[in-house]
């Protein structure tokens, strides 16, 4: 994540968009599990078939 904006996850060489959307949705997990706040996508997001925003 960028450690200027929490609303960025910045990559290198590497990693596809499916490696970056399990991260987006680990994060997500993770916050949940320890805060209770449950952080929604500013965009939709479509994965697999399936949107991944939270409402």
């Amino acid at each position: 994540m960028s450690d200027r904006q929490a609303n960025f996850i910045i990559t290198h060489e590497g990693p596809t968009a499916d490696n970056v959307l399990k991260l987006c949705e680990l994060i997500r997990d993770e916050v949940s599990r320890r805060f209770g706040i449950e952080l929604e996508y500013e965009i939709p997001i479509w994965w697999q078939q399936r949107e991944l925003a939270r409402k």
